[in-house]
């Protein structure tokens, strides 16, 4: 090599951890599902505040299926399966370690994640949470500023409060894992700020029922929160996905 020659960064194969999975993904296609699922989130989210807002419109026969807080409807199917496909999305990510990172370590974060948002999606369409909240208060009894008499279902947020502090660390650990894509990395930050955003809406709305306070658009704003987080973790994990497709080998770039 001459010495003007321009120096290239070569990258081994020891470099690039085996993947369980080779993926092959249209950008294209990629950039239309999200216009889907952000366009569905708006919906959902507009019927939801229009539903809390007490408009006519929003008691329509139609407009009460796109409503997150009803249960049985087009809205939590949609939650649920947005959940799912962020589930297999994790395992995707998974099986696609980034070079110069332990890859059983990133394999074993990353399964774990998934097995979240899949217990997640079931849980939406199930309602686990709620029914373990009122199996808890019935068994151990109420809290008091938790609940308010007749209304033990936030008591889910104690019952579950070991998971979520479990699921935090897990996505505090994934999102190292993505230090090197940082908008992989900011999205699920922001994924991960929305759904403690729930946590909060979730206990505020406890004491909303507590002291009979209208709860006015409390439901959108934790329904929506939710929503959204679970739409920027997918993106986020679809974008880590689309940067390991480029940055194969074969691609021709180098990190």
């Amino acid at each position: 090599m001459s010495a003007s020659a321009p120096l290239e960064r070569t990258t081994s194969v020891a470099d690039h951890p085996k993947r369980l999975i080779e993926l092959s993904i249209s950008e294209r296609t990629v950039r239309r599902l999200y216009l889907v699922i952000f366009a569905m989130n708006a919906l959902v989210i507009l019927v939801t505040a229009l539903s809390d807002l007490k408009a006519g419109i929003a008691r329509l026969g139609v407009v009460l299926w796109f409503d997150l807080k009803l249960e049985g409807n087009i809205a939590v199917w949609y939650s649920s399966a947005l959940l799912l496909i962020t589930a297999f999305a994790a395992l995707a990510v998974a099986a696609n370690p980034p070079p110069l990172l332990h890859p059983y370590r990133h394999r074993v974060v990353w399964c774990l994640a998934a097995a979240f948002f899949a217990g997640l999606s079931v849980d939406e369409t199930a309602q686990l949470h709620e029914t373990v909240g009122r199996i808890f208060a019935k068994r151990i009894g109420h809290i008091e500023w938790l609940t308010g008499g007749d209304k033990p279902t936030f008591m889910w947020v104690i019952v579950f409060l070991p998971a979520i502090v479990l699921f935090v660390f897990v996505l505090r650990i994934a999102a190292q894992s993505l230090r090197a894509y940082r908008r992989s990395r900011n999205l699920t930050l922001v994924a991960a700020g929305c759904w403690l955003g729930v946590i909060a809406a979730e206990v505020v709305q406890s004491q909303l029922v507590r002291f009979s306070r209208d709860r006015s658009i409390q439901g959108v704003l934790e329904e929506g929160l939710e929503i959204l987080g679970a739409a920027f973790f997918f993106v986020a994990f679809v974008e880590y996905l689309l940067s390991m497709q480029l940055r194969r080998p074969e691609h021709g770039v180098n990190n």
